[in-house]
Order: structure tokens, then C-alpha cells, then sequence
């Protein structure tokens, strides 16, 4: 999943430069917080800790769960597809 979704956009590896952040340790950090990193003013003052839940809400409806985003995706609603994604992300740790 994280292949086919998030790979276009970001890396799993925080050596490797992509459009997008690095997604290792992503959960639990808070949003907005890699250095060199131009995020938006919405992401980077949200004050957002990703949890679970709020990737799930962020993976499901971003723009809808952070209006001021710079980042579009195509929506990822199905249950089982987000439960593989957040698996995996819960894998990548520095």
C-alpha cells in the first residue's frame, strides 16, 4: 500500500530526498517538524501529533482535516487500506 499511495510523495527512508517529508517516526511526532522542510503555515501551526487517529482522519479526508494544506491526495476511505498504510508507518522508526 505505502508503495502504490505515499511513495510517489514520500520516502521511507529520511536519507532519501522526495517531494513530500520523510515518513520515518511519523507517528508520534508532531506535525509540521522536519527541519528543511517547507510546510505549509496550516500544517506547521496546527500543533497536530500524529496518533493513529489522526492519521487515519488525515489519510481519509486531508483537506478535509487540515483545510490549508498544500498537500492533495486522492482520498484513502477504504478501512483495510488504512489499517496496511498505519501499519507500516507504525514500522518506520529512526
Amino acid at each position: 500500500m505505502f508503495e502504490h499511495r505515499c511513495r510517489n510523495c514520500h520516502a521511507n527512508d529520511p536519507a532519501n530526498q522526495s517531494y513530500g517529508p520523510s515518513l520515518v517516526g511519523i507517528v508520534g511526532r508532531k506535525a509540521g517538524t522536519i527541519d528543511g522542510f517547507a510546510y505549509s503555515d496550516a500544517m506547521k501551526t496546527s500543533g497536530i501529533v500524529w496518533t493513529e487517529d489522526t492519521l487515519r482522519s488525515w489519510i481519509a479526508y486531508n483537506t478535509g482535516f487540515m483545510p490549508e494544506t498544500r498537500i492533495k491526495h486522492m482520498a484513502i476511505t477504504d478501512k483495510n487500506e488504512q489499517d496496511f498504510i498505519l501499519t507500516y508507518l507504525k514500522s518506520l522508526k529512526k
